[in-house]
């Protein structure tokens, strides 16, 4: 016969004082406190719940049983978070979306929230819209919208940085799919950012001249006006000089000098129509200055004609005709330009 306080499980019993651990006496037989706990000597232990890991099982909680080291619901029922209960058609939560599952027998109905259909109500809002352009669809209490990426706009972002047609001289606007800017393809000739520069740009033609852009676009041609003329309408006529007497001859040891000044930003450029001086001893030089102590550009006697000087390379040219007292003729005239710099 067990001694007092040593019966163990199943062992009959008057009071629990009699039972082994923590067994009460139940029916007279000392049992543990709740189906929730099984025997093993010395007491009883709290039996495993959903997932835990097992042996047997009559170590799992009520309506579990022991799977593969585990303890899991049987085929045909499911966890509900507290004990297996029985499958039904909702049991698999087949409703997306927040949709509502209603048994029907042994089917189910999807009630859906607005602006979701379908028979598990997987059919959003957002599958009848396409966003363009990188967009993303959103719904909200079954209103639908596309949030687009910055730049672009309109219903399904179908408003791009292209459509204000930002390149300009007929560049062609370039969405890029990497990162959904965008970028001018220019044609020859042009560059920048929104194909903005041009041979034209900025206007090389000088003394307001209008700069014409070429059928190949890779090169200008310069329309001059205002009586300027030169590839960049840079030249512009002075003014006209003429030596002593001229067309007649002048006299015998004439000595005459002009000081041209073009002005800041300009050099001055001659160019004799007519010239007739005694040759050897009449002379006319050009200085590239104001004094003629400066470097001599030209030197001319005798009979010549279509005589164009060299550029000054300052803003002062010095003309200095000199004649000795022997023979004479009828000088020169010549025509005095400004070449703007």
């Amino acid at each position: 016969m067990q001694a007092f306080s040593e019966k163990t499980i199943n062992a009959t019993c008057v009071s629990t004082n009699e039972c082994k651990g923590n067994l009460i006496c139940s029916s007279h037989r000392c049992q543990c406190p709740t189906e929730d706990y099984y025997w093993k000597d010395p007491k009883c232990y709290s039996k495993k719940k959903y997932n835990d890991q097992c042996n047997s099982s009559d170590k799992c909680s009520a309506s579990l049983y022991c799977d593969h080291d585990k303890c899991h619901c049987s085929n045909t029922t499911h966890w509900n978070g507290t004990f297996c209960i029985q499958n039904t058609p909702c049991s698999s939560s087949p409703c997306v979306n927040n949709g509502l599952c209603i048994d029907v027998g042994r089917f189910y109905n999807c009630s859906c929230p607005p602006g979701f259909s379908g028979h598990n109500c997987e059919i959003t809002p957002c599958d009848k819209i396409v966003c363009l352009n990188g967009g993303r669809c959103s719904s909200a209490n079954g209103t639908v919208a596309c949030n687009c990426r910055s730049g672009f706009s309109g219903t399904v972002c179908q408003v791009t940085p292209c459509s204000s047609n930002p390149c300009m001289n007929s560049g062609s606007c370039l969405i890029q799919k990497r990162n959904y800017s965008y970028t001018c393809r220019c044609p020859s000739g042009f560059q920048g950012v929104h194909c903005e520069v041009s041979p034209c740009s900025p206007n090389p033609c000088k003394n307001a001249g209008l700069c014409g852009i070429l059928a190949s676009n890779d090169s200008y041609i310069c329309h001059c006006r205002n009586e300027t003329f030169g590839d960049l309408c840079e030249v512009s006529y002075f003014k006209t000089i003429y030596s002593s007497g001229y067309p007649s001859a002048y006299v015998n040891g004439v000595h005459q000098s002009w000081t041209l000044y073009a002005g800041i930003g300009n050099t001055i450029r001659i160019k004799f129509r007519d010239f007739h001086t005694e040759k050897c001893c009449d002379h006319v030089r050009v200085h590239d200055g104001r004094y003629t102590t400066n470097d001599t550009i030209a030197d001319y006697t005798g009979s010549l004609s279509g005589i164009k000087v060299n550029n000054s390379t300052g803003q002062y040219m010095l003309l200095d005709f000199k004649a000795d007292g022997s023979n004479v003729d009828v000088g020169f005239r010549a025509d005095v330009y400004k070449v703007k710099i």
